[in-house]
C-alpha cells in the first residue's frame, strides 16, 4: 500500500510539473504574446490545446519560403491546404469525425535579411474521453515534431542566405 501511495504521488508530481512549467513553456516556444494570432485562427473554433511557436531566420522570406513549402507539403494524409500567399503564410486544415486541427504557417520578414517563422496549431476533438487521452501524448509530440521543423528550416534558408551572399555577381559583358 505503501508503494502505491509512492507512486501515485510520483505521477501526481510529475502531473503538476507538466501542467504548471513545462506545458505553458512548450506551447508557445520561441512566440511572444504579440505573435499568437494568426491566418486561420476561424477554422477551429474553442480549441482544446492551441501552441503557436517561433524562430527567427537570418534570411529573407525569399530565401525561407522555398524550404518550408518543401519540408511542410510533402504526403499531407487528409490534411487539406486552405489558405496560400507564398512567401507569407500557408494554411493547412484536417478535419475528421473525432478532431479538427489547424496548422498556419506565417512568415513575418522583420527587415530584408531576417524572418520570424511562426507556427500556429489549435486542436479540437469532439470526444472528451479522447481528449483527455491524446492530449499529452499530442502536444509533446507536436513540440517535438515542430521544434525540429523550425529549427530544420532555419539551418537550410540561413545557409542558403550564406551561400547567395558569397556568390558574386555576374557582370554583363
Amino acid at each position: 500500500m505503501q508503494t502505491l501511495l509512492i507512486v501515485l504521488g510520483s505521477l501526481l508530481a510529475v502531473a503538476l510539473v507538466y501542467v504548471i512549467v513545462i506545458r505553458p513553456w512548450h506551447l508557445c516556444w520561441g512566440a511572444t504574446t504579440a505573435e499568437r494570432i494568426t491566418p486561420g485562427d476561424e477554422l477551429v473554433q474553442e480549441p482544446h490545446v492551441q501552441a503557436t511557436r517561433g524562430i527567427s531566420i537570418k534570411a529573407s522570406a525569399d530565401d525561407v519560403w522555398p524550404w518550408l513549402a518543401v519540408m511542410v507539403t510533402g504526403p499531407t494524409g487528409g490534411i487539406a491546404v486552405e489558405g496560400i500567399e507564398p512567401n507569407r503564410y500557408l494554411v493547412m486544415w484536417l478535419r475528421n469525425d473525432w478532431c479538427s486541427i489547424s496548422r498556419v504557417y506565417v512568415l513575418d520578414p522583420i527587415d530584408y535579411r531576417t524572418t520570424r517563422l511562426l507556427v500556429r496549431t489549435r486542436v479540437r476533438v469532439t470526444n472528451g474521453l479522447r481528449a483527455i487521452l491524446c492530449y499529452p501524448l499530442f502536444e509533446i509530440s507536436d513540440f517535438v515534431f515542430t521544434r525540429r521543423l523550425l529549427l530544420d528550416v532555419k539551418r537550410r534558408a540561413e545557409e542558403t542566405q550564406r551561400v547567395s551572399s558569397k556568390t558574386p555577381a555576374r557582370s554583363e559583358e
